[in-house]
């Protein structure tokens, strides 16, 4: 038995030397950076314009980004789940993949398959309409409850923040409205461009750069880049939304390769240049450190999943 014992304990040893040596030449190649979405959008453009330069400067390897769409977002999240979690695969993405998806259907992984690592930023989700859809809110309920069907929305996938964003307006309000899910939020613009979908439950950058209008954020102010759209509290709305991104780690990365990947980021929000970028997104920085961002995370999954059960939504 203490022969057992001791031949146990040199092998766990070894293994915790490895480890430990495995982190301290970390990285020894290039990072893939995956994002579950197709390229365009803000989340691509997060991971190209600030993980990526962030992680090349800090390592001085290349970090490459693969961007593996479909699945509302999980069939990369699962890529990244099963990806050895050596430091050498990492996933930037919204909330929807690890705090939604995971509740609604069996996946083959769960909230916990991912290390959250470092949380980018945050974007208050406004009501976006094309120029064909009434431009004020009450206008808008009226017409699409005496029309019921008429208007379409769209979304980055079944399950995604838009789409239970819209699924809750409509529930509030009586609405009938048709969903039609694409791939990224630049799909969803090219469908609202040819005419096809009306709404879309995302950034205000999309407003400007599209020439879409804004009925509501989903927030108790209005926004200071958008004064004349009204605040769901003003309307009388309960919709509290907004869509993050965050880079994300298989888990069981060691922590060592963990602290080294968030102090490659954590000072983004600190850079001018980072800050317009994320402005220019309709997004905000909010500075976490690794283990408030993974309270975050699991304060956001019991928060949602309260508004999946209200909601009464099951997807399979």
């Amino acid at each position: 038995m203490k022969k057992t014992f001791s031949v146990l304990a040199c092998i766990m040893a070894l293994f915790l030397c490895v480890s430990g040596a495995s982190a301290a030449n970390w990285p020894a190649k290039n990072i893939t950076v995956l994002v579950p979405l197709a390229a365009g959008g803000n989340t691509d453009g997060l991971a190209r314009g600030l993980i990526v330069p962030a992680l090349e400067k800090a390592f001085g390897v290349k970090a490459l980004v693969k961007n593996v769409p479909g699945g509302a977002l999980t069939l990369g999240a699962a890529e990244v789940a099963n990806s050895k979690p050596d430091g050498y695969t990492l996933m930037v993405a919204p909330l929807g993949p690890v705090v939604l998806q995971t509740q609604l259907r069996t996946l083959p992984y769960g909230k916990d398959a991912f290390a959250p690592i470092y949380f980018i930023a945050n974007s208050p989700s406004f009501l976006i309409a094309t120029k064909d859809v009434p431009s004020s809110f009450d206008a808008m309920i009226a017409d699409a409850k005496a029309n019921p069907g008429k208007y379409v929305y769209g979304s980055t996938g079944p399950g995604t923040v838009p789409h239970i964003n819209l699924i809750a307006l409509c529930k509030q309000y009586g609405v009938e409205m048709k969903h039609v899910p694409d791939r990224s939020g630049a799909e969803v613009m090219k469908s609202m461009a040819s005419g096809t979908t009306h709404f879309f439950a995302d950034a205000g950058m999309y407003i400007p750069r599209y020439d879409l209008q804004g009925l509501v954020i989903f927030s108790d102010e209005r926004h200071p880049d958008f004064p004349n759209i009204p605040s769901a509290k003003e309307i009388g709305s309960d919709q509290r939304f907004s869509v993050w991104n965050a880079l994300y780690a298989p888990a069981g990365t060691p922590a060592e390769i963990l602290d080294k990947i968030y102090d490659a980021c954590k000072d983004l929000s600190k850079d001018p240049e980072a800050q317009k970028f994320v402005s220019g997104m309709g997004a905000h920085f909010i500075d976490m450190t690794r283990a408030e961002f993974t309270d975050f995370v699991n304060a956001e999954y019991d928060k949602f999943g309260g508004i999946i059960k209200e909601a009464g939504i099951k997807l399979e």
